[in-house]
């Protein structure tokens, strides 16, 4: 199953999104990948030292900070912070989170729908786009509650993608 966003699933709203945007082919859902996105989701985080001794995180710790973490099978991944409720603008909260991404790039075919939503302020790339426009042709995705809420009248969570050929 590819899970669910405003009673519409999540692979059809990527796949939707995806053609309006390059006219790319459909992705097909990996269930692998669901469970990579999953996994990153919700295990604590942990640390490992990199080749420059930097230390490192790894999962998103119950969706408390976005940090990637590419289980086998992954090649690739795309986090973004949002919620699972509530439509708004027309746009399911995965649409919102997947149009977050994809607007890194904006085309004719979804320029005005990239103008009226809420970007990141501090993704000044086109990462998540180059992830989404490249070579993958699988996608597996989840999305999880911060276990950690600041503001119980604001819930917020991560929609976490994992991408793979």
């Amino acid at each position: 199953m590819a899970g669910g966003s405003g009673a519409k699933d999540v692979l059809t709203q990527a796949n939707y999104w995806r053609k309006q945007w390059k006219g790319l082919p459909p992705f097909t859902w990996s269930p692998v990948l669901a469970k990579n996105a999953y996994l990153t989701a919700t295990e604590p985080i942990f640390t490992t030292v990199n080749d420059k001794g930097e230390t490192v995180k790894h999962n998103q710790g119950g969706a408390m900070e976005m940090n990637h973490n590419l289980n086998p099978g992954s090649n690739a991944q795309c986090i973004a912070g949002g919620n699972d409720a509530g439509v708004t603008q027309d746009l399911t909260p995965f649409e919102h989170a997947y149009l977050m991404w994809i607007c890194e790039m904006p085309t004719a075919g979804i320029q005005a729908t990239c103008d009226s939503i809420q970007k990141p302020s501090n993704n000044p790339g086109t990462g998540h786009a180059e992830i989404i426009a490249g070579k993958y042709s699988q996608i597996g995705c989840y999305y999880m509650d911060s276990v950690q809420q600041k503001d119980p009248n604001h819930p917020g969570g991560m929609w976490t993608c994992d991408f793979t050929s």
